[in-house]
């Protein structure tokens, strides 16, 4: 790469033809996730009726940097918000060269993080995105007073020596030896009218709403099924679905998409099972990284450690035009919480 500090960088917003050069730069960042892919983005889209936007920053005809939006507007008001099940939706650079110095990465970064701002602040009323912990420079949030909120996610880390099982605490293991002397199967599926019942029923028990409906649910997952985005896994004994997960691969890590399990059944330890069978799977597979993703709940989050996973933050920054926007969408986030937790 050219000398950064004296590179021209110019943004566009990519035309269909030009998303495989962007698809490719995903793949070769260490940022990029399969959630900015256009195989994702396209199945969201369709499914959600949401049209999404690539905004790219070019260097020598080379795209270095960017982020994916969907665009809303509401009431007057432009947004560009991170939808449900897009849990990954921030900024893509690309790697600096190893000759630069560190002085010239932060040029680097600070050139193209301030050209998708002021792109965003000037078509939005309101925006937010992800921000990776390996971004070496996020100042130009707080210099141009974007707000921060912390995010966790939960992620298992998946070693050729090691059984998952060893890293799980003594009681999810004991757990998990007690349900192997079940007579039960564990198999690969894919039924999604079973997995959004097992799905609702983890939800209502921690007193919130399912975040989509049964339609969107399955749209959603048989476009991702269809175009073998997702994997579905099931343990069952009998006639009765005890867990589900679904799982969506990309380069060296897994992502849990959608899991549940049956409420109505006394097989409490079958959904640690599950896990356990699926993080022994895909360590056979040869992958590096299992992500449970969310974990701001307090009791989910507990059990995901326990399993044997490392707690993650990343930072959404989030952009309001003026104060009055910001209390108004405030008041909007805090009456949608209230009505998820209201069964």
């Amino acid at each position: 790469m050219a000398d950064v500090a004296k590179a021209d960088f110019q943004l566009q917003i990519l035309s269909s033809p030009e998303w495989q050069k962007w698809d490719q730069f995903v793949r070769e960042s260490r940022q990029g996730t399969i959630f900015q892919t256009t195989a994702y983005i396209q199945a969201f889209s369709e499914a959600f009726q949401r049209p999404a936007e690539i905004l790219a920053v070019f260097h020598s005809q080379e795209i270095v940097g960017g982020i994916v939006v969907f665009p809303k507007n509401r009431g007057g008001l432009r947004y560009a918000t991170s939808p449900y099940l897009i849990p990954y939706n921030g900024l893509v650079i690309k790697d600096i060269s190893a000759d630069q110095t560190y002085y010239k990465t932060l040029k680097y970064e600070q050139k193209i993080i301030t050209l998708l701002q002021a792109e965003l602040e000037k078509r939005f009323h309101y925006s937010e995105i992800s921000l990776s912990d390996d971004l070496v420079d996020i100042r130009n949030f707080v210099w141009r007073g974007w707000e921060f909120q912390p995010e966790y996610t939960v992620s298992i880390p998946l070693r050729k020596d090691i059984d998952p099982i060893d890293d799980m605490t003594h009681n999810q293991r004991r757990h998990i030896r007690k349900f192997e002397k079940e007579h039960f199967s564990f198999q690969e599926f894919t039924d999604t009218d079973v997995c959004y019942d097992l799905m609702t029923q983890s939800y209502r028990h921690h007193h919130i709403r399912p975040p989509i409906n049964k339609t969107e649910f399955e749209n959603f997952t048989n476009i991702l099924l269809e175009r073998k985005l997702l994997y579905g896994y099931v343990i069952f004994k009998g006639s009765e679905h005890l867990a589900f997960m679904m799982v969506i691969e990309h380069k060296s890590r897994v992502y849990a998409l959608f899991s549940g399990k049956n409420f109505e059944q006394e097989h409490s330890e079958a959904e640690l099972y599950l896990h356990w069978r699926i993080l022994q799977l895909y360590r056979e597979k040869g992958y590096e990284l299992f992500d449970l993703l969310g974990a701001m709940s307090p009791s989910i989050s507990r059990v995901k450690l326990e399993l044997g996973g490392v707690l993650n933050r990343r930072d959404y920054a989030r952009f309001y035009k003026n104060s009055f926007i910001r209390l108004l969408l405030k008041i909007q986030t805090y009456r949608g919480m209230k009505k998820r937790r209201n069964l």
